[in-house]
């Protein structure tokens, strides 16, 4: 999220800030609710197509029903996104005065989110000229460069999600899904296993 459009350049505190010209990363965050019943009724249909490997295969309502649970939580991002910093954690940032305490105190809690899911989104590095030379002996020759495959990974801090899912492509190519958890949080061969489940079923859902 590009929050440059929502800084005053030069503000009065700091005369020497360019938004422009300035790079920094902050992250904000949103939850989606589901309902008890929604939820209820994936977990019976899951249970349900079990087979004897443990293997999970998304029966074909399910899977519709997921492309309309998507489509719901894209606008909410959408509007999210619309909203800018409105009721957002990022704007209370400033009232924290001990950042080093903060964090401290939010590690003391019980987890919040068991689950994060983020994504940059579509890189676009389809082919672009780099270099056009010609020359007497030959016809004008082109160079391009092109981003053929992009991956994003989240360390898994402390007080954090224990589980990180981040999708990420360059366009026109394969989608890559980096995974990550919690060292003694979550065991290797549960992390494993969620890589396992998401390839299958996204495959399957990408083929719907």
């Amino acid at each position: 999220m590009n929050m440059r459009r929502f800084m005053a350049a030069s503000p009065s505190g700091y005369p020497w800030l360019q938004p422009e010209r300035t790079m920094g990363n902050y992250v904000t965050i949103m939850s989606h609710r589901f309902d008890d019943a929604i939820v209820k009724k994936i977990r019976s249909e899951l249970s349900s197509n079990t087979t004897s490997d443990c293997t999970l295969t998304l029966p074909v309502k399910l899977v519709e029903q997921i492309w309309s649970i998507s489509a719901e939580v894209r606008g909410e991002i959408e509007h999210k996104l619309e909203t800018g910093l409105k009721n957002d954690l990022v704007g209370t940032m400033k009232f924290v005065g001990d950042w080093r305490k903060q964090m401290a105190n939010t590690a003391q809690r019980p987890r919040q989110y068991s689950w994060w899911v983020t994504g940059v989104g579509v890189l676009d590095g389809r082919p672009k000229p780099i270099n056009t030379t010609s020359s007497p002996h030959d016809s004008t020759s082109e160079e391009f460069w092109a981003v053929r495959r992009a991956q994003f990974a989240l360390s898994a801090e402390t007080t954090a999600a224990a589980i990180m899912i981040s999708p990420m492509t360059a366009a026109g190519e394969q989608l890559c899904v980096g995974v990550s958890w919690q060292d003694c949080i979550c065991d290797a061969s549960l992390g494993e296993r969620i890589v396992a489940d998401l390839e299958q079923w996204l495959s399957q859902i990408a083929s719907s």
